[in-house]
């Protein structure tokens, strides 16, 4: 009976009972595990790299340059509109502030359009310290 198995009962010559897990194999497409551990880029690599990075940092910066640069110009964008007195933002003023300050008597919102105009402005936000160029008295 040494040898025999008894279903109640485990001997010592009975095989011994193993689980085998099987992993799902990764996506298509995907790295396998380790796979970017090994990965060194030459010098050429981290070059093109660093170009793909700044390439894009890059341009946007010149678009804000540009976009800047046009703001207090002295080009106007109304041939209508002619210069006359410049004033210095100071701070806590706007543009409506500032045509109020300058002629009370004035239609203020049209004022604040001339000025805008004329400084070839694309938003009333100023900055303390900016010149403005006011239109000439008509």
């Amino acid at each position: 009976m040494a040898g025999s198995l008894h279903p109640h009962c485990i001997t010592a010559e009975a095989p011994a009972l193993t689980t085998h897990i099987q992993h799902a194999p990764p996506p298509l497409g995907a790295p396998a595990e380790g796979a970017w551990d090994d990965l060194r880029l030459t010098r050429r690599g981290r070059i093109v790299m660093i170009g793909l990075l700044a390439v894009p940092l890059l341009v946007a910066l010149w678009l804000t340059a540009t976009a800047r640069a046009g703001a207090g110009g002295p080009d106007a964008s109304d041939p209508g509109v002619r210069p006359g007195k410049t004033v210095v933002v100071g701070n806590g003023d706007s543009l409506w502030t500032i045509a109020r300050r300058e002629r009370p008597r004035d239609d203020t919102h049209l004022l604040v359009r001339r000025i805008m105009d004329l400084n070839n402005l694309s938003t009333t936000i100023v900055r303390p310290g900016q010149r403005l160029r006011l239109p000439a008295n008509d």
